[in-house]
């Protein structure tokens, strides 16, 4: 990353990787579903999740760390 909105922003799509699989696997346990709430301080990065168009200053950032924007619809 080269700033630290690109780090957080890689962050979330790291901790929502996690937070699905836990849910994935709570849900094979109890049989319910659950929702989780994950935070971020970083203005910058919850910008990128909620505006989906390019901007130059990111479109180096992998396409695998955008899928964050699908779980935050």
């Amino acid at each position: 990353a080269l700033s630290s909105a690109e780090a957080e922003y890689m962050a979330l799509a790291d901790a929502g990787q996690e937070a699905l699989h836990l849910i994935q696997l709570h849900q094979d346990i109890t049989g319910s579903s659950k929702q989780v709430a994950i935070f971020s301080d970083n203005t910058a990065a919850i910008q990128m999740t909620q505006n989906e168009v390019h901007q130059p200053r990111s479109k180096h950032i992998s396409i695998r760390f955008h899928f964050v924007r699908d779980m935050v619809k």
